[in-house]
């Protein structure tokens, strides 16, 4: 597939509304316009043209003059520099960073500006698809299987399976690897190793020296029959750097990690979620036989203080009589003791003489 990196700022770039101002013969907004979009088009057809071809951003006459629809303003145009900035199209004698000290490819007339600073060269385009195909050839992959008696060359875990591809612990998981990342496997898949997924990720693109790694021997054969019958063994991962800790990865049956926010708990999970407005600290608990704590409060102090004592009615039509703290049972001072009924019926009467009969007995009258 062909494809090619731009910069996302490349439509509101300054530089090309100047190049149009200065190199096209547009006059009306409507003719400024359609020359934006025909040096901005033909620029995104040049860095596609030169990808296509994998040439490191170099372009013929001819295709350059394809990418501009024959406009040979637009090529001149892009070999300005505008704005204090580079041209966006080098020719031949060009000075600027982007060119590098190599010679120029012969037979092209032009290079795109910061070409392998977006995308890759074809030198690399060749090595990645080298090793794409070595690990998509399943006689190597098995070759390099069998000569390393499927267990990691970098910590010994093994023998590994092609089929744990879930597996929890990264370490059972088979992968391959090129031990020198910048070339392919050979012929014989001298530069390709069975590695687990824990090491193959620790190592990424770098050698074994620059990620602090040993490349371990080739096992003997009776060291992997040994290995067949012992079963899988997951081995840690020792660096050169004795001073630096074993990379452990361990087996465990306990479920994964739970990252959900307390918002989305609910009550049947193993602990009860958390409210930070109501729920309160769980008070010690008291021995048995004990009595209850109960706050103390010094003599005559209410829990909660009033300006006056409760007067007037309640809402069953009786008045209530105050709480008292300070032990005395007797009624206010502010308040009459109440009268037994004169009737004998046992019920205070609401006469402060004690002359009149209960409610109770008043109405029965």
């Amino acid at each position: 597939m062909v494809f090619a990196l731009m910069d996302d700022r490349h439509a509101d770039d300054p530089m090309w509304p100047t190049l149009v101002e200065h190199h096209s013969s547009a006059r009306t907004p409507a003719q400024r316009l359609a020359a934006l979009d025909a040096i901005e088009a033909t620029w995104a057809r040049m860095n596609t043209e030169a990808g296509r071809f994998n040439v490191d951003g170099y372009l013929t006459e001819g295709q350059a003059l394809k990418c501009a629809r024959d406009r040979a303003w637009i090529i001149d145009a892009l070999t300005k520099s505008v704005l204090g900035r580079p041209p966006r199209l080098h020719r031949p004698g060009d000075e600027c960073k982007c060119l590098g000290d190599g010679e120029w490819k012969q037979h092209h007339a032009y290079r795109v500006h910061k070409f392998l600073k977006r995308n890759r060269s074809r030198a690399r385009v060749t090595l990645d698809r080298a090793q794409a195909a070595d690990l998509r050839n399943p006689t190597l992959k098995h070759a390099v299987a069998e000569r390393d008696g499927w267990t990691c060359r970098y910590c010994r875990s093994g023998p590994l399976s092609a089929k744990a591809v879930r597996a929890r612990d990264r370490r059972r998981i088979l992968t391959y690897d090129h031990v020198d990342p910048t070339q392919p496997a050979g012929e014989h898949g001298e530069n390709l190793a069975v590695a687990c997924a824990r090491c193959n990720e620790f190592k990424g693109h770098r050698t074994p020296d620059e990620a602090d790694m040993r490349l371990l021997p080739v096992p003997t054969p009776a060291e992997i029959a040994r290995w067949r019958t012992d079963g899988m063994v997951l081995r840690d991962l020792h660096l050169i750097d004795r001073s630096a800790p074993a990379i452990t990865d361990t087996i465990t049956d306990k479920p994964p990690t739970d990252h959900r926010i307390d918002g989305d708990r609910t009550v049947g999970d193993d602990e009860r979620p958390p409210d930070r407005h109501h729920d309160k600290p769980t008070p010690p608990p008291v021995p048995a036989g004990d009595p209850e704590p109960r706050p103390k409060h010094a003599t005559g102090t209410p829990d909660h203080p009033r300006d006056s004592a409760g007067k007037g009615p309640g809402r069953d039509g009786y008045s209530h009589t105050p709480h008292r703290t300070d032990g005395d049972d007797s009624p206010p001072p502010d308040q009459p003791a109440s009268h037994p009924c004169p009737l004998d019926c046992g019920n205070p009467t609401d006469d402060p003489d004690g002359d009149r009969p209960c409610p109770t007995c008043w109405d029965s009258m």
